[in-house]
């Protein structure tokens, strides 16, 4: 019964602001097309040995609250440890159903190999995954994200420096390497996907554009000068 709707998410940033959306979302709907939504939060670890013991217990309680449709909000690192509990609580399976948020990406699976009939084999068959995308469809069939990633990914090498210039010169393990470093054909990479980094971008730069925009009904060229 899709009006009952069961969040597991872990508690960073992201998973916490996503389940309050899922909940405020809910709240607006009209009185009859109504969902109750439970949510059931873990710790955010890097590591795949540490104690999964929060996991299990969030996992217990989705059992316990007798739904059958869930929504994860959680990464690669956890997906395992998951769906392997989901499948000893008998959580999984044709009489669920389990979406997961674009937190967890569709190239996770491209190398993964799950024997037949296994937990994560059981537990994998007919999730599904979230994308995140960006713009409306226009009358010629294309959207303004369309536009904005052919724009994004024809840059020149000064759009790699500009990039790398960005990065957070302070990380809380003080390592370099946390940050990705754009190769100078980084954005003319006949192999380079949009995904949702460039699905974020282009709600930045919207976001950007739109606020000069408002700025300047606002103020007209108080703050324009050119």
């Amino acid at each position: 019964d899709a009006s009952f709707l069961g969040v597991l998410y872990v508690n960073d940033s992201y998973g916490s602001a996503f389940h309050q959306a899922i909940q405020e979302a809910a709240a607006e709907r009209e009185e009859g097309d109504q969902i109750e939504v439970k949510g059931y939060a873990f710790s955010y670890k890097e590591s795949v040995d540490f104690d999964a013991s929060e996991i299990e217990l969030a996992i217990k309680q989705l059992k316990e609250s007798r739904f059958r449709v869930f929504f994860g909000v959680f990464y690669g690192t956890h997906y395992d440890i998951i769906m392997n509990y989901a499948y000893e609580y008998g959580i999984v399976g044709p009489e669920y159903l389990w979406i997961i948020s674009d937190g967890l990406q569709k190239s996770y699976f491209q190398d993964k190999r799950y024997d037949v009939g296994s937990p994560l084999a059981v537990a994998s068959q007919g999730i599904g995954l979230l994308r995140a995308g960006g713009g409306r469809t226009t009358e010629d069939g294309r959207t303004g994200y369309d536009r904005f990633t052919n724009a994004y990914f024809n840059q020149d090498g000064d759009a790699a420096n500009q990039t790398n210039c960005k990065r957070p010169t302070f990380n809380s393990q003080n390592d370099d390497s946390v940050y990705y470093v754009a190769q100078p054909d980084f954005f003319r990479s006949k192999t380079l996907a949009p995904g949702a980094s460039g699905a974020f971008s282009f709600d930045t730069a919207v976001g950007i554009g739109l606020a000069a925009c408002q700025l300047f009904e606002e103020k007209g060229t108080e703050y324009f000068n050119g």
